[in-house]
């Protein structure tokens, strides 16, 4: 029984050769000072796309695709259950909504971006989570050259609220927690 990933372990394997050459690099160029100086500079463009493209097309999809891997892994091709399989790939795209944004508001914090973006990236992030979903398709392996599942992520017709809910309520744990927090830290000192 073969499998079919789609992109997902190519775009996984480039994107940690990239974090590794950053992590390398890391000290001898000033790569996160380049790029928050490129995206204060063409902030609507940046942060507004692209913290829910790599959220959920790179983080979320390399991570649905370990996952797969895993669960196929430990459970054997013969005993694959579509609900137990569900329930986790549902838990890896919660997982991604709620824990990305959280470490975008951080990076934005530290660079003093206002909460005007960080509430963008919130909407934008709801709006993707809430369009899409797992899928899990069994094929023909006759009709499909010999793949006989498929997993990814799927565009919905309608929109699922309990999706879009974990954005904002890691915007309202780092609301209340962090960004509040040093505000009245702040306020009490003068």
């Amino acid at each position: 029984m073969n499998t079919s990933f789609s992109l997902d372990i190519p775009f996984f394997i480039v994107a940690v050769a990239l974090l590794v050459t950053f992590l390398l690099l890391k000290k001898k160029y000033d790569f996160s000072g380049t790029w928050m100086r490129l995206i204060k500079k063409f902030a609507p463009f940046w942060l507004t796309f692209f913290p829910a493209f790599i959220t959920y097309f790179f983080v979320c999809g390399s991570a649905s695709a370990l996952m797969f891997i895993g669960y196929r892994g430990i459970t054997g091709k013969e005993n694959f259950n579509r609900d137990h399989f569900l329930i986790l790939e549902n838990l890896v795209e919660f997982s991604c909504s709620l824990i990305m944004p959280f470490i975008y508001f951080k990076i934005l914090k530290k660079y003093s971006f206002h909460l005007f973006w960080m509430m963008i990236i919130t909407l934008v992030h709801s709006i993707v989570a809430g369009y899409r979903d797992a899928k899990l398709i069994y094929l023909d392996p006759l009709t499909h050259d010999g793949n006989t599942v498929q997993s990814g992520p799927l565009i919905l017709d309608h929109f699922e609220y309990l999706d879009a809910i974990f954005p904002i309520i890691s915007f309202v744990i780092f609301y209340f927690l962090v960004y509040r927090k040093k505000e009245i830290a702040t306020e009490e000192n003068v």
